[in-house]
């Protein structure tokens, strides 16, 4: 492999000592293996330094780069990854790193937008001398997360600079694909939680449909790289593959066949109906039914939530006796055991019918959970700031039935051979420990963090993270294991939330925005801001329905939320 290594990306390394160009301990590195942001002072190289330590054996003093010299203050004897090298160029200093991560390099003239894909340049580059460029089109991501200064962004990639037709790329050790996630993670400490809680997804769970489908994935898969954007380094992001039709292996659309498969995202808490609290009328002139957008079949192909109407009313209105009966044709069991499992180990507040897919995989299939964004996970919310609650129970209306059948259904003693035998392996503390401290201890060793610092003055890396957050899960699991080794018992004392909300429409909209607000019992105050988290519009809702302005505002998307609380954060379109 190493051989490999001489010949790829160390060929223009070589040449150049060969052929007198440099001396012995000037350090040449390949062009595209690394970036500089000069406002910042920071170079940042992903060559292998194992192949450059083999070249240059008695060390290097000068680092040639874009053909300008920068003398190191202290020349090594020896190149490592993640030591912060201070070098000099015409008096300006330096902070030079050597990393492991993938280096991805994005130019674009446009500005970022959220709404439309804007033309970019992609260029990834891997340590083991891999390389990807590409036409691409990029935009923001996100609802609450817009309000942060490091965004998420949707990556797609292109075969021309106008996007008229996509290409599917094969990024690292994930799948080929056209439509990829870079999340930002600016609200997690160490950038470490949304990674290792899909992955333990990916070991918790296993899709009930695996024998006729083996290459289904339970869920999505990520690994973290580095951005520069325009010379600018943006930090580390996790590159995650998306929740679509392809990943989970549902049956594709065949114009009137009725095997094809559903996914649906739940993107909002709506009025109730993605936590199985709320059921109101459906239209399927609409690719949206109360906080669920349909992914799929898409949008030219076919819209019908007949089925999926059918189902929550099965939940939420059939007696107990015909809910214990036939629960398992209408929502997979072992689905949903694995996911109140994990939903209640990460305490996952955010993810009980918000952030969660709902999938089958064909008509008459059953549905089943597939999570998504868990960043409001173990011990902390969706802002970043700690949530220290160990001791409840998360459900929504589909547990709660499981709950009240608890002696008639066999969920509960599903509930607690699952979650017992789960506690042994990757539900053990020492197990999610050392699975939080290898994602920390990979970027810690590359420099990771102290480039976040750099690239983001807001962010300050605190290592007792990790020691919060093991006290956390400790006090967490312990619970855990009493309520479920007496989960019948315990089940009457489960908190029941009620459905309460507000509804917007129409949205987008070019004037008037209607806020249906309902079930929260009390007036309440909203606010509207620009993506920059500038307050444009506040104001009090009524009881029912309010209706705001929005002629005054320039097209363009604005955030709305009630009592300031983020996690009633909505897109609002004005065009």
């Amino acid at each position: 492999m190493k051989k490999t290594y001489l010949l790829r990306h160390g060929m223009a390394v070589l040449l150049a000592v060969f052929c007198g160009q440099i001396m012995a301990q000037t350090l040449q590195l390949g062009s595209n293996w690394y970036g500089i942001d000069h406002e910042r002072g920071l170079i940042v190289s992903n060559q292998d330094t194992y192949l450059l330590n083999l070249i240059h054996s008695e060390g290097v003093n000068v680092l040639l780069l874009d053909d300008s010299e920068y003398q190191f203050t202290i020349p090594p004897d020896t190149l490592l990854v993640g030591y912060p090298y201070t070098v000099n160029r015409g008096g300006k200093q330096y902070v030079f790193y050597f990393t492991e991560l993938p280096l991805i390099h994005i130019d674009m003239e446009a500005e970022m937008d959220i709404d439309e894909r804007r033309p970019a340049r992609f260029r990834m580059t891997e340590t083991n001398g891999n390389e990807v460029n590409s036409n691409a089109g990029l935009n923001y991501r996100g609802a609450f997360s817009l309000i942060f200064p490091k965004k998420s962004m949707r990556l797609e990639f292109w075969l021309d600079p106008e996007g008229s037709k996509t290409r599917n790329i094969k990024l690292l050790d994930l799948r080929s694909d056209d439509d990829w996630i870079l999340l930002a993670q600016y609200n997690e400490p160490l950038r470490i939680r949304n990674r290792s809680c899909h992955e333990l997804w990916g070991e918790v769970h296993t899709p009930h449909y695996a024998a006729q489908q083996p290459d289904a994935l339970p869920g999505s898969r990520g690994r973290h790289v580095e951005i520069f954007r325009n010379g600018s380094y943006m930090g580390v992001y996790l590159l995650t593959e998306r929740i679509d039709r392809k990943q989970l292996k549902i049956n594709h659309w065949e114009g009137g066949s009725d095997a094809y498969g559903e996914l649906h995202k739940a993107k909002e808490w709506g009025s109730g109906t993605v936590s199985f609290r709320f059921l109101p009328f459906y239209n399927n002139q609409s690719r949206w039914f109360d906080g669920y957008q349909k992914k799929y079949p898409r949008e030219e192909e076919h819209t019908d939530w007949s089925d999926f109407f059918d189902m929550k009313a099965f939940v939420m209105q059939t007696e107990d006796s015909l809910f214990t009966y036939e629960i398992n044709s209408n929502f997979h069991t072992g689905n949903a055991v694995d996911y109140f499992l994990f939903l209640n180990f990460l305490r996952a507040e955010d993810n009980t019918g918000k952030n969660i897919f709902v999938a089958r995989t064909q008509q008459g299939a059953p549905y089943f959970y597939v999570p998504w964004d868990l960043d409001a996970v173990l011990g902390y919310n969706y802002d970043g700031t700690v949530l220290e609650e160990t001791e409840d129970i998360l459900t929504n209306g589909l547990y709660d039935r499981f709950l009240d059948a608890c002696e008639e259904h066999e969920f509960a003693s599903l509930v607690q051979e699952r979650w017992f035998a789960l506690r042994e392996g990757v539900f053990h503390t020492d197990s999610m420990m050392t699975r939080l401290q290898r994602h920390h201890n990979s970027l810690y060793s590359n420099g990771v963090y102290h480039r976040e610092e750099m690239a983001w003055p807001e962010y300050s890396y605190n290592p007792d993270v990790l020691q919060y957050t093991r006290a956390w899960l400790e006090e967490r699991v312990a619970y855990l294991d009493g309520f479920i080794a007496e989960l019948c018992e315990q089940a009457a004392s489960v908190e029941r939330r009620e459905s309460h909300g507000f509804r917007l429409y129409p949205n987008p909209t070019n004037g008037a925005l209607g806020v249906f607000h309902f079930g929260a019992g009390d007036y309440s105050d909203y606010q509207l801001r620009d993506i920059f988290g500038r307050l444009v519009k506040e104001g009090r809702l009524n009881l029912h329905t309010t209706f705001i302005q929005l002629d005054d505002l320039i097209p363009g998307t604005y955030l709305f939320t009630v009592d300031g609380d983020p996690s009633t954060t909505q897109k609002v379109v004005r065009f």
